[in-house]
């Protein structure tokens, strides 16, 4: 679908007939016109969303205002400067999300230019500590 592979138990129920390419096409068009948007971004829109376009396009217009809203244009920026240095990348309050929210498993890859790629295999919430982790320091990471 869309160039990718999915496995029939990756579409979620009430998929019936519906040409879930022509819908991906349309979803990424409408959402185009909004901020930019991949093919595989607008895939999962449409699967997260029910196949319903309205509400895949709603949702790409409520990610856009708050990614402006909360300047994420700056952190990907900071965050793609320290990946091209010697640096190692950090997020706020890391240690307490990882200890408290979920394990993660950061992974490393290179693109074809020696770029890394992160991969994260995310675990199950730690349910013990999650309560104990402030909403702030949440946001922030």
């Amino acid at each position: 679908v869309a160039g990718f592979y999915l496995y029939d138990w990756q579409f979620p129920p009430g998929l019936g007939d519906r040409d879930l390419d022509a819908l991906v096409r349309e979803v990424l068009e409408a959402c185009s016109a909004i901020g930019p948007i991949s093919q595989q971004q607008a895939l999962r829109l449409v699967l997260g969303m029910g196949y319903n376009k309205e509400s895949a396009v709603s949702k790409w217009r409520d990610v856009v205002a708050w990614r402006q809203a909360e300047e994420m244009h700056v952190l990907r920026s900071r965050l793609d400067d320290l990946m091209c240095g010697e640096a190692s990348v950090t997020f706020a309050n890391d240690s307490d999300v990882y200890s408290k929210l979920f394990r993660g498993c950061p992974c490393a890859l290179l693109t074809m230019d020696e770029r890394p790629v992160s991969v994260w295999n995310a675990g199950a919430t730690n349910a013990d500590k999650v309560t104990s982790l402030p909403t702030e320091d949440l946001k922030a990471w």
